[in-house]
């Protein structure tokens, strides 16, 4: 995927603010906070109310661009052509990536087109029609390139104490693997996709920056990989529904997140083998 240049659109993969077709003027609700819903409840009997938690609503993104591309008519409908195209209702309920490059920095978020303005003014008459384009984010954040990082369980030391005792006592390496520190870079916490690969059993993933522990009752063969994909809060064993296998004293998938700074990870299945391994896959989110 190329990287686009500064005040660049594109969606759906493709480039629609190239800046020399159409020229972005104008853009609204990217860097904005999107509506927030406090939860806050009205107190009876007291001034104020009682605090709520702060929910963000969907993020609605408003860009407006002029078409510079164009010499006469012909060419206005020549490049409008595809625009509409691009810019239509998709028909389904899936969000498609809109990449938007702005103050130096490409994120992308997920949406749907929901309005379109081509006014037929003296501008369109004049070759430079005013465009429109709102979006709407169902997920408000905004997201960088992704990372992945993969974690071993922890390796016990083959060194140990020897006897008869010998002061001052040597205790050999310490074990190894089994952490790692991952950083979300972001203003957000983002939900990441873990795969865990066997052969190991009940394996465990402890977030020690939220306290949250992910824990799975069950035993993985060598030929066995699950996959757990905290936004969706699914839980799949070699593609087959595998959600019963949380253990009672986990917290649901979609509660399992990377907070914006350092993330401490623990993978510590109750045993394991050689070639057992959790891999974590994120992105960088931004409100």
């Amino acid at each position: 995927m190329s990287e686009l240049r500064e005040g660049q659109i594109s969606w759906r993969g493709d480039l629609l603010f190239d800046g020399r077709d159409l020229a972005l003027t104008e853009l609204e609700g990217w860097d904005d906070l999107p509506e927030i819903e406090t939860g806050n409840v009205e107190r009876a009997s007291r001034h104020g109310a009682w605090p709520g938690r702060a929910l963000a609503g969907q993020r609605l993104v408003t860009a407006v661009g002029v078409l510079v591309g164009a010499e006469n008519l012909r060419d206005v409908h020549r490049l409008l052509r595809p625009l509409r195209r691009a810019l239509t209702i998709a028909g389904e309920a899936r969000q498609h990536p809109l990449r938007i490059r702005v103050g130096g920095e490409t994120l992308t978020a997920h949406a749907q087109v929901t309005a379109r303005v081509i006014p037929g003014s003296t501008a369109f008459q004049s070759g430079h029609p005013i465009i429109t384009v709102q979006w709407t984010c169902a997920d408000p954040r905004r997201y960088g390139r992704e990372y992945q990082r993969t974690v071993t369980p922890p390796r016990p030391s083959e060194d140990g104490l020897e006897y008869p005792l010998a002061y001052p006592l040597d205790y050999g390496e310490p074990a190894q693997g089994g952490a790692l520190v991952l950083v979300n870079a972001g203003d957000s916490p983002t939900h990441p996709v873990l795969e865990i690969d066997g052969p190991c059993a009940r394996p465990r993933l402890n977030n020690l920056a939220t306290g949250t522990v992910l824990e799975f009752g069950l035993t993985l063969a060598d030929t066995d990989r699950l996959l757990v994909d905290c936004e969706q809060g699914t839980v799949t064993l070699n593609d087959v529904d595998a959600f019963h296998h949380i253990s009672p004293g986990s917290v649901p998938p979609e509660y399992w997140t990377l907070v914006p700074g350092d993330n401490p990870v623990h993978f510590r299945p109750l045993s394991s083998e050689a070639g057992a391994s959790a891999r974590i896959r994120w992105r960088d989110a931004y409100l």
